[in-house]
């Protein structure tokens, strides 16, 4: 065979295969769709709106977006996508609260065939909610943190221990600190507001729990005819007494008393433990032991 036959050959052979590959892919890409997606919902990821269809790996994606408009629904646009969800506010929809869309989904070919659309969704766009967002929120020692919310000029943040007892504290910024409020486990609600003369609809959200660690500081004591008198910022349960470098006792406190300053701590009839110590020249002073939420406190003299 000369080589100008050969050539004639290979071209006839080529056109012929490229008409099959075309009839092929005609055939294989207009093939009826018979799986429909079972479900379509509206799923809020990260503070944003998503339209997602039922996952299948044979196929690509045409979503319908319609939105009622004076009682009837009008078609919007259709989005083709490979994946199976798109992100709502990149289509360009009117969200303010209240507007109904009704939105549908069906599997496409790689020819753009459309199979059968799935049963239609409505979404009413949600009132945003006028809340904290609870995973960007610190406690850093004695200082609460929080990122601001949009029109917010006041934020209430409300603090719940363990007996239900609530503390509430106000402030103008998105940090707060905290060395005002007793050491403790807390269940922690910040509540953003509009205007502060009108917040009985405030929204606290979800809540975050913290535990408040702190160091105790002794600011007064003193002893008496009978009593030891101990005023300290923090609740604690024991103290230790020393003469200098010498521990002398650990006393568990009789009673205890919320004062303005703090809490008053009273040791009954202890001073006849004293009567050995001139304290003209001892060096007697007193420490607040640590707590599971109170580091231990410094030393203060015992006055007598």
């Amino acid at each position: 065979m000369s080589r100008r036959y050969r050539l004639i050959f290979v071209a006839i052979a080529v056109a012929f295969l490229s008409i099959v590959g075309g009839i092929v892919f005609v055939y294989f890409g207009n093939y009826d769709v018979d799986a429909v997606p079972q479900s379509l919902l509206v799923q809020k990821v990260d503070g944003e709106y998503y339209l997602v269809a039922q996952y299948n790996a044979n196929y690509e994606y045409r979503f319908t977006i319609e939105q009622r408009l004076d009682g009837q629904f009008c078609t919007l646009s259709t989005i083709d996508s490979t994946n199976n969800k798109i992100l709502l506010k990149d289509q360009n929809l009117n969200t303010n609260p209240g507007n109904v869309f009704r939105f549908t989904a069906c599997y496409l070919t790689e020819n753009k065939v459309e199979g059968k659309k799935s049963q239609s969704v409505e979404w009413v766009v949600p009132e945003e909610e006028f809340v904290v967002d609870y995973s960007q929120v610190t406690l850093t020692g004695t200082e609460l943190a929080w990122e601001r919310v949009d029109n917010a000029t006041y934020y209430v943040v409300k603090l719940v221990d363990g007996n239900l007892e609530e503390t509430i504290l106000v402030t103008e910024t998105t940090s707060i600190d905290l060395s005002e409020v007793y050491a403790g486990n807390y269940r922690i609600y910040i509540a953003p507001i509009e205007d502060l003369l009108n917040e009985e609809n405030e929204q606290y959200g979800e809540g975050k729990q913290f535990t408040l660690k702190k160091t105790a500081h002794i600011l007064s004591a003193s002893l008496g005819e009978q009593n030891l008198v101990v005023e300290v910022d923090e609740h604690i349960e024991r103290f230790e007494i020393y003469n200098g470098n010498e521990l002398l006792l650990t006393l568990v406190p009789s009673l205890t008393q919320e004062v303005g300053t703090g809490i008053r701590y009273t040791i009954n009839d202890c001073a006849f433990l004293f009567t050995d110590i001139d304290f003209a020249t001892a060096d007697v002073k007193i420490k607040a032991l640590s707590t599971a939420f109170v580091y231990e406190s410094a030393f203060v003299s015992v006055e007598q």
